[in-house]
């Protein structure tokens, strides 16, 4: 029994030592704050199928990832950081123990414990890990679906409760990020029913993922609105050009370099394992089946996403797993044959990337004030300036910072700089100095100079205005 623990306690010490420090140091960065408002308006207004961020409707991504966040915030007391990291940690460290399980089924313990250590320490689980967003929940979801028909075809019939639970998993995902990225799980097990002669789970499969677009589906019907669909396309990069065929060109070669670069050095180890000559020779021969579902899991999907003008690294994430599975199986048998030569590489290999992302959590993080701690003091800031003088308070430019917002700790409502003149005065309105030309003229009575300042993302600065109480008539916008 103890040895049986043992692997999943290593990979749940070194998901610890990995990313623990990382969500401990960082203020909210990215799209954190955006996530952590969505989430605080659904527990204070009940808006768990539309929340608002800033009284601005939500509805760049369906609610699964706020509804998370919402939950661990109830339960931790707050929706601070910890609240909107925990579920994607908590998605990781699940991720590594589902690696772990399907190597190790595969190819024993060693197999396990490298595949989850390929996954963990993989650049772009590194670099979304600690971050409240949605890629690494989607990326799991939809990797214990695929795990559990993997587990269920193995009796040679995959059942109905089997397909209920893959349904379930899909259905996470498009409620995480929407439908694309099941196209990753559609292509595998669509392509490896088809190559094993198992025409027969392409019905299920269907039913599956109908199951799963339903659920997406019942919640944008629950909130559509006329226009919606327009914001949605291009939520998702549907409604975009490609521009010149050049400029395509030049955006597909960048993208495959990113990834191969996101990839490493896991993409290079697992490859053995995808070329029949090399798997030979390693003496996994017996492993083409694997070979085959992993690789139309990793890649079936890719030829879309390399042809997609909008298409960005991340969108690929959903691969990582499987490629951490075949790393693991040619590590385990390269351990195994050439112990001399190949092991101290392979612990080096980990032991870098390990170190690597100790440092730069606990180093560089803290040194990157710019990028990863600005927002709580620029928050802080311009919060102590608005109790100093209560007033309502708005946010008017086109270039806005949700985490600085949610740090003043008070309530704050987004107003369009074409509307801002609809301001009621007395009023607190923070905008940018881009913005403050356009403001003025909708609102000549703003003072000269701000009350507060503060520096948010890569210097941009932020300017707190008073609108005076003497200024005009209440309006539509008075709350």
């Amino acid at each position: 029994m103890l040895s049986r623990l043992m692997p999943p306690a290593l990979i749940a010490m070194g998901w610890a030592v990995l990313f623990l420090p990382a969500a401990a140091l960082r203020g909210l960065h990215y799209e954190e704050g955006r996530r952590a408002l969505a989430a605080m308006n659904m527990l204070a207004e009940g808006n768990w199928l539309l929340p608002a961020v800033l009284d601005v409707p939500y509805l760049n991504k369906p609610p699964l990832l706020p509804w998370l966040i919402a939950g661990a915030g109830w339960l931790l007391g707050a929706v601070g950081e910890w609240a909107v990291r925990l579920p994607p940690l908590l998605a990781t460290l699940a991720g590594g123990l589902l690696v772990y399980g399907l190597a190790a089924r595969l190819g024993g313990r060693t197999a396990g414990l490298f595949g989850a250590a390929a996954f963990l320490l993989s650049p772009m689980i590194l670099e979304k890990a600690a971050v409240g967003e949605t890629d690494v929940t989607v990326t799991v979801t939809l990797f214990a679906g695929f795990l559990l028909w993997w587990l269920a075809a193995e009796g040679g019939r995959v059942p109905a409760w089997a397909w209920a639970g893959c349904a379930l998993c899909l259905a996470l995902a498009a409620l995480a990020k929407g439908p694309i990225p099941l196209a990753f799980f559609a292509v595998g097990v669509g392509g490896m029913s088809l190559l094993a002669g198992r025409a027969r789970d392409l019905l299920p499969l269907a039913g599956a993922l109908s199951a799963a677009l339903l659920a997406l589906g019942a919640w944008a019907l629950a909130v559509y609105e006329p226009g919606n669909a327009a914001h949605w396309q291009s939520e998702m990069r549907l409604n975009s050009s490609a521009g010149t065929l050049l400029s395509y060109l030049i955006a597909r070669v960048e993208l495959v370099g990113e990834l191969l670069a996101m990839w490493s050095p896991w993409l290079w180890l697992a490859l053995p394992l995808f070329v029949p000559a090399w798997r030979r020779r390693l003496g996994l021969d017996g492993e083409s089946r694997t070979a085959l579902a992993l690789g139309l899991y990793a890649f079936g999907f890719l030829p879309v996403l390399l042809l997609w003008p909008d298409s960005l690294p991340r969108y690929a994430m959903p691969a990582v797993p499987a490629l951490a599975v075949a790393a693991g199986l040619v590590a385990a048998r390269l351990w195994a044959l050439r112990p001399r030569r190949v092991r101290p590489a392979l612990a080096a290999v980990v032991a870098v990337m390990a170190v690597g992302q100790v440092l730069v959590a606990t180093g560089v993080v803290p040194l990157r004030a710019e990028l990863y701690a600005y927002a709580r003091p620029a928050g802080a800031a311009l919060g102590a300036a608005m109790r100093a003088d209560p007033a309502p308070a708005y946010f008017s430019s086109v270039i806005g910072d949700h985490n600085i917002m949610l740090y003043t700790g008070e309530p704050i409502r987004e107003v369009p700089v074409g509307r801002a003149g609809r301001i009621a005065p007395p009023a607190w309105i923070v905008t940018t100095p881009e913005a403050l030309p356009a403001l003025r003229r909708r609102l000549p009575a703003l003072p000269r100079t701000p009350a507060a300042e503060a520096v948010g993302r890569r210097g941009q600065p932020f300017w707190l205005m008073r609108l005076p109480a003497d200024d005009a008539a209440p309006s539509v916008l008075e709350p």
